[in-house]
This record gives C-alpha cells, structure tokens and sequence, in this order.
C-alpha cells in the first residue's frame, strides 16, 4: 500500500513538462485499492477481497522479470542508445547488472508477499467452505 502511495504521490506531475502522467496515478491507485482489499478480506473474512492483490501482483511479477530479461540482454549487448552516453562499456554493464541484481531482489520480495496472500486466500476459501467469490455467508 505504501509503494501504491508514493507511485501516487511522486510520478503524478510531471515537474518538467507541469503534466500530469496518468499512469503513475492509476497504477498507484490501483495498488492502493488491491492492498486496501487484502485488509478488508482480512477483517470481514471475504476470500473473494483477496484475488485483486493477486491478479495485481502476478501482473507486476511477470514485469520485473521482463525487466531482469532485458536488464540481461542489454548487459550483453550493450544498446546504442546506452553507449552514446559518456561512461565506458564497462560501467554499462556494471550498471545493467547492478539494476538486475536490484530487480532479482524485488522480484523475490514480490514472489514473497504473493505467497502469503494467495494462502491467507486459500485458507479463507477452505475455512468459510464457500465460494471463492460472492458473499460468503456473513
């Protein structure tokens, strides 16, 4: 919820331009409600509140690991849009590894969280022994 925030916060003007982006706006309130859900799931024991976090996250997961991909094939190919830049081949690799060494981690704390959510969902479904979206029986 505090990543949701800060996309919200930071990337909604566009200081250079006094544009709004409107992707930052939307994705970051996006993952505030998925987040708000999983508390409200939590709460009111609604296993249904739990798939958009999910949905979300299996959405972002697949985005970091085109990320690592392409942090990988550019570290070895090295772009010429990366080699116009001043610093040496060597720094660029360093950089591109270092980004997707930075990615792996991200990507293992998201695979983290996905996990606990999608049992904590499983658990409620289980638990409640009824359907997995809709009113479970309050």
């Amino acid at each position: 919820m505090i990543a949701g925030f800060l996309r919200l916060l930071s990337g909604t003007v566009d200081s250079y331009n006094h544009t709004i982006n409107y992707y930052y706006a939307i994705s970051g309130i996006v993952v505030i409600v998925a987040c708000s859900l999983v508390i409200y799931a939590d709460v009111k024991e609604k296993a249904w509140a739990y798939i958009p976090f999910l949905v979300v996250q299996t959405l972002a997961i697949i985005g970091y690991l085109i990320g690592i991909f392409l942090m990988l094939v550019w570290a070895i190919t090295l772009p010429q849009w990366a080699i116009d830049h001043k610093e040496t081949r060597d720094q660029i690799r360093a950089t591109f590894f270092i980004a997707m060494i930075i990615l792996i981690v991200i990507e293992a704390l998201a695979i983290w969280f996905w996990s606990i959510v999608f049992r904590a969902y499983r658990y409620m479904r289980e638990a409640l022994r009824g359907p997995s979206l809709g009113d479970n029986y309050t």
